[in-house]
């Protein structure tokens, strides 16, 4: 219940709350916001001109992934786009100069850092910690200098439609920014449900407190999402495993449908949820079944699916469930695919070596 006081807390007082920017906004250029380590581009954007942020993090698995496609994306748009690689919260992970120095032929491109998290600020889309994550976060800079696109998280919705549609003069500005303050409505709106059914929670109305859950399933489930593994274990423990099952289950099969590949982490979470005593590690509920068990490798398998077995996380929450299933042998599998996929994607080195430390726990023990 605390874990849900704070989400709410979260969605409601954080500071994406007010977004620093909304698509049709206009942007004149990144000023003396980012000290650039290679190919400053100067302080302002120049109109006629289409610019992507990018704003990545060597401390970012996904951001590092997709490097060389945005590489190949700068190249076959050069003299009409120019993407400005920003490092956000750079004192994180690996310093950039020294990634440059290792990794810079995948990035031929201007990189920078922010200085004082004013681009983060800056670019602030209000929607933060919801639909597919926080980074990467990218914004389009049309010709005439308004964001004609801002999205965030992995995998990131819509953001090859909407360059394509601004580099050949057809993106509905107006249309986009409409959407995009109605889903910072929407997150509002959601802060409330969250916040009401922990009060209900509170006050013992356990069956208020369902119902109010109940009201994220009639909302954009790429925006409520995220969470759902909160959300479902707040459920277990005040409304009791059964209704917290029957929520999953009609979030899988009724919400979650289709190929949008942003439901891809809300899927892995809810499989950890059900299957995972929280904070435990790879320990089970004590009161799982078999149908428990199910319920938690279709989410997981789901995970999977959507992401084309090509993201490492979710591959592990595979291999979380199995080995509290007590299906060792298959949790081993799943953990080296895991492993293997994300040096195939280019996860980056430090991650491999938590993952590699993470895989260690599952040798030895039948």
């Amino acid at each position: 219940m605390r874990g849900l006081l704070c989400l709410a807390w979260l969605l409601m007082s954080g500071p994406a709350v007010v977004p620093g920017a909304v698509v049709g906004d206009a942007v004149s250029g990144l000023g003396s916001d980012v000290r650039w380590l290679q190919k400053d581009p100067g302080g302002t954007f120049q109109k006629g001109h289409v610019y992507v942020v990018d704003l990545w993090g060597t401390w970012c698995p996904p951001c590092l992934a997709e490097l060389p496609k945005l590489k190949a994306l700068a190249e076959k748009h050069a003299g009409r786009m120019t993407l400005l690689a920003v490092a956000v919260y750079p004192e994180s992970g690996m310093p950039v100069s020294q990634f440059l120095k290792v990794k810079g032929e995948l990035m031929p491109y201007p990189v920078g850092e922010d200085i004082g998290e004013r681009v983060v600020k800056r670019f602030d889309d209000g929607l933060g910690g919801l639909g597919s994550g926080s980074y990467p976060l990218k914004a389009i800079v049309d010709r005439q200098g308004r964001i004609a696109y801002l999205g965030r998280g992995y995998p990131m919705a819509g953001f090859d439609e909407a360059l394509r549609a601004v580099l050949e003069d057809r993106h509905d500005v107006e249309r986009a920014a409409a959407a995009h303050r109605q889903a910072i409505e929407t997150r509002k709106r959601l802060a409330a449900v969250i916040a009401d059914a922990d009060a209900r929670e509170t006050a013992r109305d356990f069956d208020g407190a369902a119902e109010a859950y109940r009201k994220l399933l009639a909302e954009d489930a790429g925006l409520f999402a995220l969470p759902a593994g909160s959300i479902y274990s707040g459920m277990r423990k005040a409304v009791g495993k059964a209704k917290a099952n029957a929520w999953a289950v009609e979030l899988l099969e009724k919400r979650l449908t289709g190929d949008d590949a942003r439901y891809a982490w809300p899927l892995a979470q809810l499989a950890q949820s059900i299957a995972l005593r929280p904070g435990a590690g790879e320990v089970a509920h004590e009161d799982n079944t078999a149908e428990d068990f199910d319920l938690a490798e279709r989410c997981a398998r789901r995970s999977i699916a959507l992401m084309k077995g090509r993201d490492p996380w979710r591959l592990e929450s595979l291999a979380m469930v199995l080995w509290a299933r007590g299906k060792r042998d298959e949790a081993r599998k799943a953990m080296d695919e895991a492993v293997r996929v994300g040096r195939e994607e280019g996860w980056g080195e430090d991650e491999m070596r938590k993952m590699e430390g993470r895989r260690g726990r599952y040798a030895g023990e039948r």
